[in-house]
């Protein structure tokens, strides 16, 4: 009996190492399992941000090759914007007439051309000044109008598909200077006031207002009537 205990134990003890063997490589497969899971949300992550840079890289492209067909013929606009502006000189300058209407039909013809590209000329008189669209050339104080105003244009400004190759050469207007205050030469050539009026030296024999009614409140008929005014001399 004694044996058969004995081995029972020893059965019992061997099950038991047996299973603390098995719960080791048990959690030992789970910090594996863990340690690839982190792996793949890694990979995964650098595999999501390879595509992120990818499709911004192909927008930058598609943007930069879409500008470049917009802007390909810049360099022959550019160059071809002075003669709109001999031609808009030339239009101001003519007399109406066959002459003046070839020149304004081959300027029309050459707008309508330069527009199909994308340009466009536009206003900036009477427009605040924008540095963006304008540039100053000069100034000039205007009664009555606010600073910062294009008063006039000396060359017309230019977009192409809404980028500005050529700001607008204006003058823009500054506040009015103070009046100065009068020189005492003009003080004294100013029409004399109403003191000075009165103040005047009068000729011999002339009376005052006052001395008027004075001589009328003393003056009585002979006869005791009422006092006319003027008085009768």
């Amino acid at each position: 009996m004694e044996l058969i205990a004995a081995i029972g134990w020893i059965l019992a003890l061997a099950a038991c190492a047996g299973g603390a063997h098995l719960w080791t490589q048990l959690q030992a497969a789970q910090a594996q399992l863990h340690v690839q899971a982190q792996q793949l949300q890694t990979q995964q992550r650098a595999s999501q941000q390879a595509i992120e840079e990818r499709e911004a890289t192909l927008t930058r492209v598609r943007r930069q090759a879409e500008d470049d067909r917009r802007f390909a013929a810049e360099s022959v606009i550019a160059a071809l914007m002075p003669a709109l502006d001999d031609f808009d000189r030339a239009l101001d300058t003519l007399a109406d007439g066959p002459l003046a209407q070839g020149v304004r039909l081959i300027h029309a013809t050459l707008s309508q051309a330069l527009a199909r590209h994308g340009l466009e000329r536009y206003d900036a008189q009477g427009q605040p000044f924008d540095p963006a669209l304008h540039e100053a050339i000069d100034t000039a104080a205007a009664p009555g109008v606010t600073p910062g105003i294009v008063l006039k244009e000396h060359g017309r400004g230019y977009r192409l598909n809404g980028r500005v190759i050529r700001p607008a050469k204006v003058v823009v207007s500054t506040e009015a200077p103070a009046a100065a205050p009068p020189t005492p030469e003009a003080a004294a050539d100013a029409e004399p006031t109403i003191e000075l009026l009165w103040d005047a030296p009068r000729p011999a024999g002339e009376m005052t207002l006052d001395e008027l009614v004075l001589a009328a409140q003393t003056r009585h008929g002979a006869d005791g009537s009422a006092l006319t005014w003027p008085p009768e001399e």
